[in-house]
């Protein structure tokens, strides 16, 4: 008869069958905030993006405290049309 391990928070099961076997407290866990920042990208006959308005919105947001996890792309028929940066940073 196989037994099933049912997690309990802040606790740790020894030879889980599941990849996470540790489970943090929620009063412990590392609580975010999140941003995004929108750059336009579209021209009239092809995409154009102010690179360097762009590298410089993105050292602010690092001036800031914010940490850049993912750049998100929008096409439409091949075409960049938009980018968006999301940011995160620990709440105080």
């Amino acid at each position: 008869m196989q037994r099933t391990l049912t997690p309990k928070v802040g606790r740790v099961i020894p030879n889980a069958p599941h990849t996470i076997a540790r489970f943090c407290p929620p009063n412990l866990m590392q609580k975010f905030e999140y941003a995004t920042l929108v750059a336009d990208s579209s021209g009239i006959l092809s995409s154009k993006l102010d690179h360097e308005d762009f590298h410089q919105r993105l050292n602010a947001y690092g001036a800031e405290g914010w940490e850049l996890v993912n750049i998100l792309t929008w096409t439409n028929s091949g075409t960049t049309r938009e980018v968006t940066a999301v940011f995160k940073r620990p709440l105080s």
